[in-house]
């Protein structure tokens, strides 16, 4: 693919492909929400190659078009990202995605070593580049970087292509105003949605949460 505009698109997601998603644990019987209130987003990115590439990336229904305009602002600004796969590719696996650099969206599960479901699991959130954008974790009472990979990017004051420091604004622009970079335990790769407002979208219909969101983005300001 030339670079040139991108080609994004929404889609439902089908009974087949829903199906998969429970088949490869992507989804539990009981989710935090449904395929109905889920979209595939094909997305244009740029890989660290300069090479423009096609990915899929699945969200809430509500922020499918956000996050297709901020895929769209990131390939024009051509902001390098490793890949943008489904989790049905990684069998609902977060470590495998992540060791693979994938940027990824939904996935029915909690936050890692708690019982509260993760902002992921309303696809709500996105990783973006988690090598170069790492976490930290505490796993028996040890700071352990996630990926392990990532520990070469620790050092947030050297600019690399693929930190996510940069493109911040954009997601903050368009909803995704809560960054895991400035959390306690960073998780530089981590962008979500504020779960007071998630909690508004999923528990009304697709028309009433774009009204909800829309007045939620009229809220944003844009001076940090």
């Amino acid at each position: 693919m030339a670079h040139g505009a991108p080609r994004n698109k929404i889609s439902a997601i089908s009974s087949a492909a829903c199906a998969d998603m429970v088949r490869r644990h992507v989804l539990s019987s009981s989710p935090a929400v449904g395929c109905e209130r889920l979209a595939i987003v094909r997305v244009s990115y740029v890989d660290f190659t300069g090479t423009a590439r096609e990915g899929h990336i699945c969200v809430l229904d509500v922020l499918a078009e956000p996050v297709s305009n901020i895929f769209a602002e990131l390939f024009r600004q051509r902001f390098p990202i490793e890949s943008v796969r489904l989790m049905n590719e990684f069998n609902g696996d977060d470590d495998a995605s992540i060791a693979q650099n994938n940027t990824s969206g939904f996935n029915d599960r909690n936050v890692a070593g708690t019982a509260s479901a993760s902002t992921h699991a309303y696809g709500a959130a996105i990783d973006l580049n988690p090598v170069q954008n790492p976490a930290f974790e505490i796993v028996n009472g040890q700071r352990m970087v996630s990926p392990p990979s990532g520990r070469a990017f620790l050092d947030r004051t050297r600019a690399v292509p693929g930190m996510a420091e940069r493109i911040r604004p954009i997601f903050r622009r368009f909803g995704f105003t809560e960054w895991g970079g400035v959390w306690r335990l960073n998780d530089y790769q981590h962008f979500q949605v504020p779960r007071r407002i998630v909690n508004q979208l999923t528990a009304v219909s697709r028309e009433d949460g774009e009204r909800i969101f829309s007045r939620f983005l009229a809220t944003i300001r844009y001076d940090r």
